[in-house]
């Protein structure tokens, strides 16, 4: 390591200065909770470089040092907060392999299903919005709405046409962002809420800086995937504060048809089976083990049939641990750029509650 000075290297590489202050600050925080000397010990080494380490290739230090920056790059390329991997255990703890990925993967059969969902809710709001009048004019809001554009926004429209219920014909609770793009009285939610955000599109005329387009800009905040106790595994920390109704991040994984339930041959109807989902290449035995926590992920409200598996192929957020008192939430979200493209099912995780440096994100699962 080389001696640097400091107001040298903020003006010439202000990104990975402001990078190195926002690792430091959060070494620093998970020091202090940590009494244990050997841990301690691990901790300072995420700090201050040993020659020990420097010229060991085959710690896992370095292997986790490629998967932050590599990961990283993807979430910058796709305009998203930075990525970081630490662990603080003993040396046989397992490390996370999967394929990072920033958004949905899915097969041709699925993208088919997707279009063919969109058509359906298009049509319905088309006919509500001829009760309300003209495309090309201003349409009345049936709430108020953070939009820039307020005259135009068609959020709350889509949402009474398009998901005012969900598959199983529930009433869902619209959740509207303030004037910062923050997601409003979420730490009501109880247990069977049904919540719903719409974002705006090319039909309500606003710019990308609009507040209700929160999930098209993504999650800026630095997220640690930390391992600090054996048992535990890695779980998803919080590198900087989160404040209450703020966007985390977006699940992504492989969007596939969940398995559907069929009449076994000879008609009995208790010998039910799942039929195979030819939507994924997992075969049906592995997808079934898979609904478990935040590897398996339904959407109740666009389609009961999708689902999002985040075990193999998937990005931070498949590291959200279930909690009986979370700090965060699963949101299904309507949003798509243009108004003439097919909606991707996407679920956004939002805190509930404030969230401060160094801790864990949770959400309620079961």
């Amino acid at each position: 390591m080389y001696d640097v000075d400091v107001e040298w290297f903020r003006k010439h590489y202000k990104r990975v200065y402001d990078i190195a202050e926002a690792r430091n600050k959060f070494v620093a925080v998970i020091k202090e909770k940590v009494s244990d000397k050997e841990k301690k010990a691990l901790i300072e080494l995420e700090q201050c470089m040993t020659l020990d380490l420097q010229y060991d290739c085959s710690n896992r230090y370095w292997f986790l040092q490629d998967l932050t920056y590599f990961h990283s790059k993807i979430q910058r390329d796709s305009g998203l907060g930075n990525v970081h991997y630490m662990c603080i255990t003993g040396p046989t703890t397992p490390l996370p392999i999967y394929t990072f990925v920033s958004q949905h993967v899915m097969q041709e059969r699925v993208l088919s299903k997707c279009i063919e969902e969109t058509r359906r809710l298009d049509k319905t709001t088309q006919k509500k919005a001829l009760r309300n009048g003209p495309s090309d004019k201003p349409s009345p809001q049936l709430r108020t709405t953070p939009c820039k554009n307020k005259e135009w926004c068609k959020c709350n429209l889509n949402y009474a046409s398009m998901v005012r219920r969900n598959s199983f014909g529930k009433r869902t609770k619209l959740c509207i962002p303030d004037d910062m793009g923050r997601l409003q009285n979420l730490d009501e939610h109880r247990f069977g809420d049904e919540y719903v955000s719409v974002e705006c599109s090319s039909a309500c005329k606003c710019s990308k800086n609009c507040p209700r387009r929160q999930l098209q800009k993504g999650g800026k905040k630095m997220l640690v995937v930390l391992c600090e106790d054996e048992r535990n595994e890695y779980e998803l920390v919080a590198g900087e504060p989160i404040v209450a109704g703020e966007l985390i991040g977006e699940l992504v994984g492989e969007l596939f048809l969940a398995p559907q339930q069929e009449e076994d041959s000879n008609g009995s109807p208790v010998a039910k089976r799942s039929k195979p989902d030819a939507s994924s290449p997992m075969n049906r035995t592995t997808q079934l083990n898979l609904k478990d926590g935040p590897f398996y992920k339904t959407f109740s409200i666009f389609n009961a049939e999708m689902a999002i598996i985040s075990r193999h192929i998937g990005n931070a957020m498949r590291f959200i641990r279930h909690s009986e008192s979370p700090n965060s939430l699963f949101i299904e979200t309507l949003s798509r750029v243009n108004h003439k493209d097919p909606i991707i099912p996407r679920m956004g995780v939002f805190a509930s509650k404030d969230i401060a440096i160094g801790d864990k994100i949770t959400a309620f699962f079961y």
